[in-house]
């Protein structure tokens, strides 16, 4: 009827305006790191390091300051984090939601970020490196298109859908796995 006719076309309108704020988020967000890029190439040049305060001298006040506010960024922020990480893998693999929450769960994550964090050799600028990498794959690709497949089951839907939900996933294994490598 003409009300289901309306709402469609309401929905449509919708999705329409969210798809154009998103793509020019990703625009803008894309040119944004493209100056930031340039200028510490221009600033810093060949010798420029991944780890961004490592390219300033270490007596310098202000890189001491952002090194402390980096530490303290790490401190308070890997806790929050790591529990959103623990209760979102364990429910994605279909553990019991009680799980994650144990002691020994908790144990395990932490002990594993540790002991990564021991690796001798290992940089902060590879940690770094890996985690973002990893990171955002899993928060852009693999992620969304794992709970999109999981909301999939429920409700069936067209074949292409699900087929670009999983070559959705399978470029951001890809991506994470090249990212990984890139940082080694």
């Amino acid at each position: 009827g003409p009300d289901t006719n309306d709402s469609i076309g309401k929905a449509q309108a919708k999705i329409h305006s969210f798809a154009t704020v998103t793509s020019m988020a990703f625009a803008l967000v894309g040119i944004l790191l493209i100056v930031i890029t340039l200028s510490g190439v221009e600033t810093f040049g060949t010798a420029a390091q991944p780890f961004i305060l490592n390219n300033y001298a270490s007596v310098d006040p202000l890189a001491v300051v952002a090194r402390v506010g980096l530490f303290l960024c790490v401190l308070f922020e890997f806790p929050l984090l790591e529990r959103c990480f623990r209760e979102t893998t364990g429910s994605l693999i279909g553990l019991d939601p009680s799980i994650p929450a144990k002691p020994v769960s908790v144990f395990a994550c932490v002990a594993l970020a540790t002991g990564l964090a021991c690796v001798p050799n290992l940089g902060l600028d590879q940690i770094n490196a890996l985690g973002g990498s990893l990171g955002a794959s899993l928060l852009i690709y693999i992620g969304p298109s794992l709970m999109a497949l999981s909301l999939r089951e429920a409700r069936p839907d067209s074949g292409m859908t699900i087929f670009a939900l999983r070559g959705m996933l399978a470029v951001g294994v890809v991506l994470g796995l090249l990212g990984a490598a890139a940082a080694f």
